[in-house]
């Protein structure tokens, strides 16, 4: 049986054994995995970066051979069109000539030079070699334009085929200038670059990778899938996006199903994109199999740390195993048991201590039965004491209960004489308040009346002025009244006189009429005369309706002024009666203010007196609430004591009681 249930607790999953194995193992595992996991991507990242970088280098070192290639090309063209024969072309004739054995010189200088030519402003072209179609005009051509455009730079052509050899060719072209600055011609290199294609073909990145080169359109300039070249099925990926952002740099993307990683770089000289591409399973590769070693070597860190915890945990089982048991027996009740263990560690301790621990056991709980025993005692004598003072207790209680209710009632009255003081000490306020406005009304009044008399005197004063310019305007207006009726008169013999005047031109026309030609120079003279005189009348009738209309507006502005001289009289009358009365308020106003400062020193004095009522009546109340609250708690004090001291009588109860329990407890254990 015993054998059994040691098999039973050796298999035991919640066992310290099992729980000390599984803790060992996760503490090596813990970190193993941890360190294999952060070494894994470590090491991703490291490859990665550092094939990223050797990519991007790769293809650096590619862009800067065709610039190393393009800038040779550059320095030849600056020596042609630097070149006296091309600059003074057209002022020596054997200047073409010349020219022509520099060109071929040239050509022969570099094998993947197709050709090497000049073309003048005239659309004479000098070439080596020497194969210009019959009526070739070099201006029209792209190379030539955009020489003469690129003011006096290299220009460089879109990559092309070549008709004659179907490879790849680009035109380098410059214009040539004389000593004036005046254009020329232009000077150009055309470039085989079908060489330099197929050798960033031939370059292999990683394992599989390749080189192309693409266009500033997208299109495939050298690829090693020849069928690639001059197609534009790049401009479709997500690679073409990042490449037009940016000159250099990275970009992971998926090509039919297929991850891909490509670097790439931007020449400066013809905007063409290296670009060096390889499968992105390449990239994991070595970082696979570092992670492969890493969990290889957590598995055998776990198994090793497995192995010894068993053996370490075995050993410490058998040391808790023998605590185990002693705890139960002591469990039981059985306070003399003891544990021995084979051991000089934490368990040698953990056996002493335990040891100790039974001894104060044993020795407490028998100092606990003596201790019961006098509390038992105690308790009976302490029931008696405690049922006495209860009952003197709850005669003080009903004694201060009617000392509190007499002194409650007598607060009651302090405070309803006090709220009764308030309301007239608020009465009064209202009284003051009241009797300050009416003051600050009367002295309103007072300033508005003196305002109102000044208002008056000054009205009175300009009815006055008023009067006495109504008086002045009337004598000016008699007055013009009178100089129209000399006018009239005046008018009235300028009337006359031009009746007499007509008359006497008509005479001399009848005169002037008898005396045939001697009188027409005096006939024209009398119906001038006569035509004055009808104008003069025609104007006197005008004069007539002026000073007839003149005369209507005088006679009307004498009746005005008539009656604004009888208006005035009245306004006068008005405005002495309305001086009379302003002074009569102004009295009545000064004698109300009088009596208002009277009433107001009254109130004054009864605001004082009440003020200091409601302070003694405030101090009574106070003490008469503070006499009965002092009640309420004394004899709440008294209940509150007195139904301690119930609870305590329940207490002293249960006490013995609990005292016979613990000594009924303590003989259930064994001391020796």
């Amino acid at each position: 049986m015993e054998q059994e249930m040691k098999r039973t607790s050796r298999f035991k999953w919640n066992s310290v054994k099992m729980k000390l194995i599984a803790g060992m193992t996760a503490v090596a595992l813990v970190p193993t995995i941890s360190l294999s996991i952060i070494s894994n991507v470590v090491a991703q990242k490291v490859v990665y970066d550092g094939l990223s970088q050797s990519t991007l280098q790769a293809t650096e070192q590619a862009n800067e051979g065709l610039t190393y290639k393009l800038q040779g090309v550059e320095s030849q063209l600056n020596l042609l069109v630097n070149n006296i024969n091309f600059t003074e072309y057209y002022q020596n004739p054997m200047n073409a000539q010349y020219g022509l054995a520099l060109l071929n010189g040239t050509l022969k200088s570099d094998n993947e030079y197709f050709s090497v030519y000049f073309s003048s402003t005239k659309k004479e072209t000098v070439s080596a070699p020497d194969n210009v179609p019959a009526g070739y005009d070099p201006t029209t051509r792209d190379w030539y334009k955009g020489a003469v455009q690129n003011n006096g730079k290299v220009f460089i052509t879109e990559p092309y085929r070549d008709a004659g050899t179907n490879q790849i060719t680009l035109t380098l072209s410059q214009a040539v200038l004389d000593k004036d600055h005046q254009l020329v011609g232009v000077a150009a290199i055309d470039l085989d670059i079908g060489q330099f294609s197929k050798a960033i073909n031939n370059i292999t990145i990683g394992e599989k990778g390749y080189m192309s080169i693409v266009g500033k359109d997208g299109s495939y300039i050298s690829n090693p899938d020849d069928s690639q070249v001059g197609s534009k099925s790049l401009t479709k990926l997500s690679l073409w996006n990042s490449m037009n952002d940016k000159s250099t740099g990275y970009k992971e993307y998926t090509v039919n199903g297929v991850d891909k990683f490509s670097a790439f770089s931007t020449n400066k000289l013809t905007g063409w994109k290296f670009i060096s591409t390889l499968d992105a399973a390449e990239i994991q590769k070595g970082s696979n199999q570092i992670r492969n070693i890493g969990w290889i070597l957590t598995g055998i860190f776990a198994l090793l740390s497995a192995i010894c915890a068993y053996l370490l945990g075995k050993r410490m089982s058998k040391n808790i195993i023998s605590v185990k048991n002693a705890i139960e027996t002591a469990s039981k009740g059985d306070f003399t048991v003891r544990v021995a263990v084979n051991t000089q560690d934490e368990f040698k301790e953990l056996e002493q201590s335990f040891n100790k621990m039974m001894e104060q056991l044993s020795s407490a709980l028998q100092k606990v039965d003596q201790t019961s025993n006098v509390v038992r005692e105690t308790s009976s004598n302490l029931d008696m004491m405690t049922r006495e003072a209860n009952s003197a207790l709850s005669e003080v209680a009903i004694s201060i209960s009617e000392i509190s209710k007499g002194a409650t009632l007598q607060a009651e009255n302090v405070y309803v004489s006090a709220e009764q003081m308030r309301e007239l000490s608020q009465q009064l306020d209202e009284i003051s308040a009241i009797t300050e406005d009416i003051n600050n009304a009367s002295q309103r009044s007072m300033a508005l009346s003196n305002n109102g008399l000044e208002k008056v005197h000054i009205l009175t004063e300009k009815a006055s002025e008023t009067k006495s310019s109504t008086n002045e305007v009337s004598v000016i207006v008699k007055d013009v009244e009178e100089r129209m009726a000399k006018i009239n008169a005046i008018v009235e013999v300028i009337t006359n006189i031009t009746d007499r005047t007509n008359l006497l031109s008509l005479n001399a026309s009848i005169e002037s009429a008898k005396a045939k030609e001697y009188g027409l120079g005096f006939a024209v003279v009398a119906r001038e005369i006569r035509s004055l005189s009808d104008q003069s009348k025609e104007s006197v009738i005008e004069i007539k309706k002026i000073v007839s209309n003149i005369q209507a507006v005088v006679k009307k502005a004498v009746e005005a002024m008539e009656r604004t001289n009888e208006a005035v009289s009245h306004q006068d009358v008005a405005v002495k009666e309305t001086e009379a009365i302003f002074t009569d308020i102004l009295s009545a106003i000064n004698e109300l203010a009088k009596g208002i400062e009277t009433v107001e020193g009254s109130v004054k004095d009864s605001k004082s007196n009440k003020d200091r009522i409601s302070g003694e009546m405030d101090s009574i109340t106070a003490v008469s609430q503070e006499t009965a609250a002092a009640t309420e708690e004394v004899s709440a004090s008294a209940e509150q004591i007195s139904g301690t001291m119930k609870v305590y009588i329940q207490h002293s109860n249960g006490l013995k009681e609990s005292s016979q329990q613990l000594e009924q407890e303590i003989k259930k254990f064994k001391l020796n």
